[in-house]
């Protein structure tokens, strides 16, 4: 596996992150292991932020790359939004 597939994977990795966990977030089903599930896509869509440094590093100036860079910060941005909004969520509430 070369350095350029290893820096995609890394970088797509927040992204499929912060789908899965918008789906599993409008679930109907509550069960305890589902919110892991939920959690551990959350945990790993925050982290995008860090794959965008990882993926630069191990693939330089890959346009691929760059875009994928792109998409981990506004998945880390979207992230901290719903979780902001939960949070003024449960101060108004």
């Amino acid at each position: 596996m070369t350095k350029r597939t290893k820096a995609i994977i890394i970088e797509l990795i927040p992204i499929v992150s912060v789908i899965s966990a918008l789906l599993l977030l409008k679930r109907d089903i509550d069960s305890p292991f589902l919110r892991i599930i939920t959690a551990i896509a959350f945990i790993f869509a925050f982290v995008g932020f860090s794959a965008f440094f990882i993926g630069r590093k191990l693939a330089g100036e890959d346009k691929t790359v760059k875009i994928l860079g792109v998409l981990d910060w506004i998945a880390t941005a979207i992230i901290v939004g719903i979780y902001a909004l939960g949070f003024f969520v449960m101060a108004i509430w």
